[in-house]
């Protein structure tokens, strides 16, 4: 039976399937509206097949099997992981008309997204102690997820950067480099201080720091390089040969010609 709150979820899904006929009607199917109403009306047909199916999650307590039905039991734990999935496909909506890396950054994380939160809910099932399932969990992901996510982190991280200094000026970037270092060196200088701060406090520090400089490597990657590097590039500073004794910039005019 379709209930009221899966007949408001069908009833967005068909209004987002309209407005995206009428949009690339009358915007000739600009790609950025088409995009976003296109993920906006997948999302929405998920959450009402998904509404349907479970029936919203309602259990009939005079049926023989609402003692054993899944509603009925222990509620599961908090996750961030239907945070990090929605950041997933925001990533992979932004690689379509953005660049192909965060495209590939956005797959990357609904892979891993699907993959453990497969896992999360199978440990919560694993006995009827909580404390014991997260132990199981503990023990079979965190060998694989230590080492892969710090190497990913930290390739994220580096690649983030590398647009940022490759985006702004030469003088801007020494600035940039300098500052981040400083505030680096601050936060490690205070956490070795109060090594008392709550986790939750540092892990806080750590997330909006990374996720400041994903965001402006991102913002790198689509303005491009600084006009110089466009130029070296088009050139070939280091690859083009002189056609004759025109003067060039690029070249050492006073070689000494023989081996130093």
């Amino acid at each position: 039976m379709v209930r009221n709150g899966s007949k408001l979820v069908i009833g967005l899904a068909t209004a987002s399937l309209v407005a995206l006929v009428v949009y690339g009607a009358t915007q000739s199917w600009g790609a950025l509206g088409v995009v976003g109403l296109a993920g906006a009306m997948v999302a929405l047909i998920v959450l009402a097949v998904l509404t349907v199916e479970s029936g919203e999650g309602d259990v009939d307590p005079a049926a023989p099997a609402a003692a054993t039905a899944a509603a009925t039991q222990q509620a599961p734990g908090n996750s961030l992981w239907p945070l990090a999935g929605a950041l997933g496909a925001g990533l992979v909506v932004a690689g379509l008309i953005t660049h192909q890396i965060v495209f590939v950054l956005g797959m990357a994380v609904l892979v891993a997204v699907f993959f453990e939160w497969l896992m999360q809910a199978w440990a919560e099932r694993a006995s009827a102690d909580r404390g014991y399932n997260v132990e199981v969990r503990r023990r079979l992901m965190f060998p694989l997820e230590l080492p892969i996510g710090a190497a990913l982190g930290l390739g994220v991280i580096i690649w983030s950067f590398s647009r940022i200094m490759l985006a702004v000026d030469k003088s801007a970037g020494a600035v940039v480099f300098i500052v981040a270092s400083a505030l680096i060196l601050l936060f490690g200088f205070l956490f070795a201080l109060r090594p008392r701060l709550g986790r939750t406090l540092v892990a806080a520090v750590c997330t909006i720091g990374g996720a400041g400089i994903v965001a402006a490597g991102i913002a790198g990657a689509s303005n491009g390089e600084r006009q110089q590097l466009v130029e070296a590039y088009e050139e070939g500073h280091y690859t083009h040969k002189k056609c004759g004794p025109e003067k060039d910039k690029y070249f050492d005019k006073h070689a000494l010609r023989h081996v130093s």
